[in-house]
C-alpha cells in the first residue's frame, strides 16, 4: 500500500477538508483501512455487503465530519451531497468514463478547487474484467462466455485505460468529449497533470496508423488459424511490436513476424496507449480462456472493427507528441553513422596483423 504515500501527500490532508478513496471491492477497502490506521490516519469504510448498522454509522460519522477519510467502493454513489469534500483519491481503474466523471463530481461541491488524484497499473484491468463479468469479484474464477453487453463494457473500461495512458492530450477535454461537449485547451488553465507545452496544438500530431493496425490484424488472424494467440498477450505484443530481444520473443520465432519491431522508435508507453486505443475502438479484443491451474490467461485477438478497417481503407489516427515521431534527416544521418562505424571496425580487422605462432623445433634423431 505505499503507493498511496505519494497521493496522500498531494492532497495534504492535515491541511484539507474531508475526501474520499475509492476502491474496487471491499477487500481492498478493508487492506487500505488498515493501511491508514498504521499511519495513525483516522478513517472510516463503507461497502455494499458492509452490515447495515455499521454501514450507517460510519456514513454518519463522515457527513458530520468527525472523521475526514472515508475508504469506500462505488456503492458510495448517487445520493452522496457533501459540500466540503475537496480530494478524492482513484485507487484503481473505473469501468467506465462516465463512472470515473461522476465518482470525480462527489468534489468541489462548494465552488472551491478540489483535488483528483487517479492511481494506475494495467494489473487493475483483471480486476475490472472480474467485476464486469459476474458483479463479485469472489466469483473470478468461474468460466463464462462474453456477450455483447459484457464485451461493450469492456471496451467502455479500455477507453478509461486509454485515457490514463494520454499524456499529450488535456484530461478534461477528454473528460468532456466523452459526453460530447465542447472543451479548449485554454478551459482547463493547466489544472490536469499533462504538460504546458502539450495543451498547444503545434506540438501535437496527427498519426495515421492504418498500416500497423492491418498489419496488427493480419499476423493476429495467423496466430489464431496456427492456435498460437495463447502466447500473445496485451504485454507480449508491447514488446514484438517494440522489437524486444527477450527469449520468448525467439522462442516462438515472433521476430519473424510482419508486426516485429514496427513501433520500435516510439516509447514503450504509447505503443500500450495505441494498444489501450485499438481495444477500446473494438479494433482489437482481449480474449480470456480458463487456465488449467487457477483464473484465465489473457491474450488479444482481432475485434469487430478491424475487418471495416481492411475492407474500406478507412483511416485510422492518433495524436501523440511530435517528438514521438523520430526525424527522418536525423534517423538517416544516425544509419550512416553506424555504417561508417561498422566498415571502419571491418577495415581495421582486415590490417589488423597475425599474432606469430611460437613452434618449437624437435630435435633431430
Amino acid at each position: 500500500m505505499s503507493y498511496l504515500d505519494e497521493p496522500l501527500e498531494k492532497v495534504e490532508i492535515e491541511k484539507l477538508e474531508s475526501g474520499i478513496i475509492y476502491c474496487a471491492s471491499p477487500n481492498a477497502v478493508d487492506k487500505i483501512s488498515s493501511y491508514l490506521d498504521s499511519k495513525n490516519i483516522d478513517n472510516t469504510t463503507y461497502y455494499a455487503a458492509m452490515n447495515p448498522l455499521d454501514k450507517n454509522n460510519n456514513y454518519e460519522t463522515w457527513m458530520k465530519n468527525e472523521t475526514k477519510i472515508i475508504v469506500a467502493t462505488s456503492a458510495l454513489g448517487m445520493g452522496i451531497d457533501k459540500p466540503d469534500v475537496s480530494w478524492i483519491i482513484h485507487t484503481c481503474i473505473s469501468t467506465s468514463i462516465t463512472e470515473l466523471f461522476q465518482k470525480s463530481g462527489r468534489a468541489g461541491r462548494n465552488g472551491k478547487p478540489a483535488k483528483i488524484i487517479c492511481c494506475f497499473a494495467m494489473m487493475d484491468r483483471f480486476v475490472i474484467q472480474c467485476i464486469i463479468r459476474h458483479k463479485n469479484i469472489k466469483d473470478c474464477d468461474k468460466f463464462d462466455t462474453f456477450d455483447i453487453h459484457t464485451t461493450l463494457k469492456l471496451s467502455q473500461m479500455w477507453k478509461v485505460i486509454a485515457w490514463h495512458l494520454n499524456i499529450c492530450t488535456c484530461r478534461n477535454s477528454l473528460l468532456m468529449n466523452n459526453f460530447d461537449e465542447a472543451f479548449n485547451y485554454s478551459q482547463c488553465q493547466n489544472h490536469c497533470n499533462v504538460k504546458p507545452k502539450y495543451h498547444i496544438s503545434d506540438n501535437l500530431v496527427q498519426i495515421n496508423v492504418q498500416d500497423v493496425v492491418y498489419k496488427l490484424h493480419s499476423t493476429l488472424s495467423n496466430w489464431d488459424k496456427s492456435g498460437r494467440q495463447i502466447n500473445r498477450s496485451f504485454n507480449t505484443l508491447t514488446l514484438i511490436l517494440k522489437g524486444s530481444r527477450q527469449k520468448n520473443i525467439f522462442k516462438y520465432h515472433d521476430d519473424k513476424t510482419m508486426i516485429y519491431g514496427l513501433l520500435k522508435h516510439w516509447d514503450k508507453r504509447w505503443v500500450m496507449y495505441l494498444l489501450a486505443k485499438l481495444l477500446a475502438d473494438k479494433y482489437l479484443q482481449e480474449t480470456q480462456m480458463l487456465s488449467p491451474y487457477r483464473g484465465y490467461i489473457s491474450y488479444i485477438v482481432s475485434g469487430s472493427s478491424a475487418m471495416n478497417l481492411t475492407l474500406v481503407s478507412r483511416n485510422y489516427y492518433i495524436q501523440l507528441p511530435k517528438e514521438v515521431i523520430p526525424d527522418p534527416v536525423k534517423s538517416k544521418s544516425k544509419s550512416k553513422s553506424k555504417s561508417k562505424s561498422n566498415s571502419k571496425s571491418k577495415l581495421a580487422l582486415k590490417k589488423r596483423p597475425k599474432k606469430a605462432v611460437l613452434r618449437k623445433k624437435l630435435p633431430k634423431n
